[in-house]
C-alpha cells in the first residue's frame, strides 16, 4: 500500500469497523432482549449461559465501537489544532483541549500506534509531537536559500484525507504532514 494514503486508509477502515461493531452490538442486544423474553416462560441452564455469554459479547462490541469511533474523533480534533501550531506542543494542545498534558500523550501514543499519524513520534525532552515530513512542507530559512524563498509564494491546502491545514507551494503537490495523504 502507498505510504501516502496509508493514514488515511487506515483512519477510514477504522471508522467501519466502529460502526460494524455498534451494530452488531446493538444488534446482539436486541437478539439478547427478545430470547430473554423467551426464556421467562421455561428457563434452562445453557439457554441462561448462552445469553449471559450473548449479553457480554454485545456490550464488548458497543464499548470498543464506541472507544474507537470516540478516538477518531479526537483524532480529527487534534490534527484540525496542531495544524494550526507550528510547535506541535503537548501542552499548547492539552490547554485548547481542556484535557491533562498524560491524557493528551495517551491520546496520542494510541493514535501513532494504531497509525493515524503517519512516521510521527513524541519527543518528550520538547514535550510535542514530531512529523518527520514536516519541513517539506513549511518553507526553510537559511541564509543560502532565503533569497529563492522568498519569491516562493505558499498557499494554505486544507487536507481531504484528514482536515489538517498545510502550507504548499502554490501549483506543486505535497504529502499532508499529518496523515501523508496527496495535496495539490
Amino acid at each position: 500500500m502507498n505510504t501516502k494514503n496509508r493514514s488515511k486508509s487506515v483512519v477510514i477502515i477504522s471508522t467501519i469497523i466502529s460502526k460494524i461493531q455498534i451494530i452488531l452490538g446493538g444488534l446482539l442486544i436486541l437478539i439478547f432482549t427478545i430470547s430473554l423474553i423467551g426464556l421467562i416462560d421455561a428457563p434452562d441452564t445453557f439457554s441462561l449461559i448462552i445469553e449471559i455469554i450473548l449479553l457480554i459479547l454485545s456490550v464488548f462490541l458497543l464499548y470498543k465501537g464506541i472507544n474507537r469511533g470516540k478516538l477518531i474523533k479526537l483524532f480529527k480534533n487534534y490534527v484540525q489544532r496542531l495544524s494550526t501550531d507550528c510547535t506541535h506542543s503537548i501542552s499548547l494542545l492539552a490547554d485548547n483541549t481542556g484535557t491533562s498534558v498524560d491524557v493528551v500523550k495517551s491520546n496520542l501514543q494510541k493514535m501513532i500506534s494504531k497509525n493515524y499519524f503517519l512516521n510521527a513520534y513524541i519527543d518528550e525532552k520538547r514535550n510535542c509531537i514530531v512529523f518527520p515530513q514536516a519541513g517539506e512542507t513549511e518553507p526553510t530559512v537559511s541564509s543560502e536559500s532565503s533569497a529563492a524563498d522568498s519569491d516562493v509564494e505558499y498557499q494554505t491546502v486544507i487536507c481531504k484525507g484528514c482536515g489538517a491545514e498545510n502550507k504548499i507551494p502554490i501549483g506543486s503537490t505535497r504529502e499532508c504532514e499529518y496523515c501523508g495523504s496527496l495535496l495539490e
